[in-house]
């Protein structure tokens, strides 16, 4: 049986529990992970440097050579003149975001289902998912697509569940839809990604009012046609406001998550569907799990319970909201999915994929909750609960310890005045991170290492790989050596896990070493 929670306080105070210890989760070590270069793209010298690029300029710069909308660029600038310019306060905004989706992604449960137990098992797994949190803790935008997705789908469940003819029932429609309008622009000027849930979810609006529109009076059909036409034209012209430099829509490394509209496609799409699924329910930081479309059977079980539930909600079992909330994210995986046999969206376990989750984590709940029904179901379901939570501790302390820097900028500046104070060069696209190391350090200068060699000597940094084994440039140093250049190693940290190199999109970032080199003639 469910709580009775209209009669008791305990059940709010176990969720208020779940979302202290998410938001513990995500600001635990947020300052010491290591910054990776496409936080760069938002955190960088014209955000914390001593005389940082003015607000407009530099949201303006990030727009036209990445691949962010302009609202996140500015939320990052924001953030860290008001709290500091480090990486803390540059990560505050996903942290904060991040962590407002667990009780978001527990009201969208308890709204479509009526039941507290699998809201609260919805939010609990959203507090300790390992994407949910890494996301969280990064400065670019992927951390608040589950929040702000959620309150999409939350605005489509208050205008799904008005009827025709109920008191007030135009004036919540109203109100809804001026929520969906204002969270649908907020997130379009986010994340780019999120331009799906708002545009399914639009839809999904009108469809449920047109099925009822004729129904209503003359009045009130003016009123209802008005405001949705309002509500398309405020998306439209979010959707045009945030558009991104399509030079940069496209990355190399999201290739495999194309295919061309033919009969291979059936079985791409429901391969590429279990890996998102997959992705989404890794609760483990572990290199076995998650590697892109791999064979899991630690991960089957959840994959099954989360079809399970979608499955039942579809069949009308947790009731009517259940099955439009089912109906919709059906729409909001299928349509990315068709979507990428024409290489507009990657579809796939990728971060892109993160405004799915409030689904795929809602629909995992409910797939537990449905074990209730008899007992041995019930003591399977609570000791698969129990063993993954065991997992999930076990591998949680891994998750702290490999995203920290290896390295300390005290070491680079040892290294630097050990060696004649020789300038630095960047090999491979790790300056970024190294400058804002070495932010309170004026006098030691690193520049970028462009097409020509430098004139030796000089000291050269390699983060990621050895220049041996550079993926950048694999022929510097034989490059080096011809040119009649000695290198000399004088610090090594190397990297873990360097086989992520070869899956890009997966959760576990590309490690992060470093190596520093003194280059002479």
């Amino acid at each position: 049986m469910d709580w009775p929670i209209k009669r008791s306080t305990f059940p709010w105070l176990c969720l208020g529990l779940v979302v202290l210890a998410g938001i513990g989760l995500r600001l635990h070590q947020v300052e010491d992970i290591s910054l990776w270069r496409d936080e760069t793209d938002f955190f960088n010298e014209s955000v914390y440097s001593a005389r940082p690029m003015p607000l407009i300029d530099f949201v303006v710069d990030r727009k036209d050579h990445t691949t962010s909308t302009v609202g996140w660029p500015a939320i990052v600038w924001l953030s860290a003149r008001a709290f500091g310019r480090t990486v803390t306060a540059a990560r505050l905004a996903s942290v904060i975001l991040g962590a407002a989706a667990i009780p978001a992604i527990f009201l969208v449960v308890y709204r479509a289902a009526g039941a507290f137990l699998p809201a609260l098992f919805a939010a609990a797994f959203a507090a300790i998912s390992i994407p949910l949190m890494e996301f969280s803790q990064r400065t670019y935008p992927y951390g608040a697509a589950p929040f702000l997705s959620a309150l999409i789908i939350l605005t489509y469940l208050g205008v799904a569940e008005e009827k025709p003819g109920a008191p007030r029932s135009l004036a919540r429609i109203s109100l809804a839809l001026f929520a969906f309008s204002l969270v649908s622009a907020v997130s379009l000027f986010v994340n780019a990604t999120l331009a799906l849930a708002a545009g399914v979810g639009f839809l999904a609006m009108a469809a449920v009012l047109g099925r009822d529109f004729f129904r209503r009076n003359r009045e009130e059909r003016g009123i209802l046609f008005g405001m949705v036409a309002t509500a398309g034209l405020v998306l439209l012209v979010a959707a045009i406001g945030s558009g991104k430099n399509p030079r940069y829509g496209l990355r190399v490394y999201l290739r495999e998550y194309y295919h061309s509209f033919d009969a291979g496609a059936i079985p791409f799409l429901f391969h590429r569907a279990y890996d998102l699924l997959t992705y989404q329910l890794n609760l483990f930081y572990n290199r076995s799990l998650y590697w892109p479309l791999a064979p899991n059977l630690t991960l089957l079980p959840l994959v099954l319970l989360c079809l399970l539930g979608w499955g039942l909600s579809i069949a009308g079992k947790f009731g009517a909201m259940a099955r439009r909330l089912a109906w919709l994210g059906l729409a909001s995986v299928w349509i990315p999915a068709l979507l990428s046999l024409r290489a507009s969206f990657p579809f796939g376990g990728v971060r892109q994929s993160l405004f799915l989750a409030p689904y795929v984590i809602g629909f995992t709940a409910l797939g537990f909750y449905a074990l209730r029904f008899t007992r041995w179901t019930t003591v399977a379901g609570c000791l698969a609960a129990g063993l993954y939570a065991v997992l999930w501790a076990g591998n949680l302390p891994l998750f702290y310890r490999d995203r920290v820097l290896p390295f300390r900028a005290a070491e680079i500046a040892e290294v630097w005045a050990n060696n004649g104070k020789l300038p630095y060069y960047d090999q491979n696209a790790g300056m970024d991170t190294i400058r804002y190391l070495l932010r309170d350090r004026p006098d030691i200068i690193v520049s970028r290492f462009g097409r020509t060699l430098p004139e030796a000597p000089y000291l050269l940094l390699s983060m990621h790989w050895p220049i041996e084994k550079a993926m950048l440039n694999p022929h510097l140093l034989q490059e080096l050596r011809d040119s009649g250049h000695t290198v000399t190693l004088l610090m090594e940290r190397p990297a873990k896990y360097m086989e992520s190199w070869k899956h890009p999109t997966c959760l576990y970032f590309p490690p992060v070493g470093l190596w520093i080199y003194k280059v002479t003639r």
